[in-house]
């Protein structure tokens, strides 16, 4: 077989470190900060209404005669935006290695964390992949390079360029989509 993508796992695992952090301290700043000025801006609105038999000035009124009921919650934002992180980076989905003969092509897949591995087999005539162009939110420009299945029309794996994983592999992904590429007309040809 003749391997045309092998990333081996890389020395640190600072991103996964960054991402933990950067979404904890955004989760937690800014869930204080609702509860925090939440309240107030509420409250605002009952002046000149005799507020206190609403339910809503009891509320208000408990969380800010209680700081720890404020703190609690903007840690438990943080505990469920680190489990979800956590969900999506077991996710088995992200390519490792790739490597094909003239009957096959071998994929080994692995998830964000190195903790599981998966290897698949596929026929070269069910195999297809595309660059997908992405526009997020802000405009910024994202690609993927998904692989699929064609019989199955299901996805096997992908690789984002972008990300840390695969950013230091970039001459070997450019030689890759060369090498599939000529071997898909190689293959078209020869039909």
């Amino acid at each position: 077989m003749k391997t045309l993508l092998n990333i081996s796992k890389p020395k640190g695992s600072s991103f996964i470190f960054w991402e933990h952090l950067l979404k904890s301290s955004v989760a937690f700043i800014g869930s204080f900060a609702m509860l925090f000025f939440g309240p107030m801006m509420l409250g605002s609105k009952s002046r000149g209404v005799d507020a206190e038999n609403r339910l809503s000035y009891a509320i208000i009124k408990f969380i800010i005669e209680h700081p720890e009921v404020q703190i609690g919650l903007s840690v438990l934002a943080v505990v469920i935006i680190n489990i979800y992180i956590i969900f999506k980076n077991q996710k088995i989905k992200h390519i490792t290695h790739i490597a094909h003969d003239q009957n096959h092509i071998q994929i080994e897949l692995t998830n964000l964390y190195f903790s599981k591995t998966k290897r698949v087999e596929i026929p070269t005539t069910e195999f297809e992949y595309s660059i997908e162009k992405l526009r997020t939110y802000n405009n910024e420009k994202r690609q993927k390079i998904i692989f699929r299945n064609k019989s199955k029309n299901t996805v096997i794996g992908e690789i984002n360029p972008k990300h840390s994983f695969w950013s230091e592999h970039l001459i070997q992904q450019k030689s890759m989509i060369q090498e599939l590429n000529a071997y898909r007309k190689e293959k078209t040809v020869s039909k």
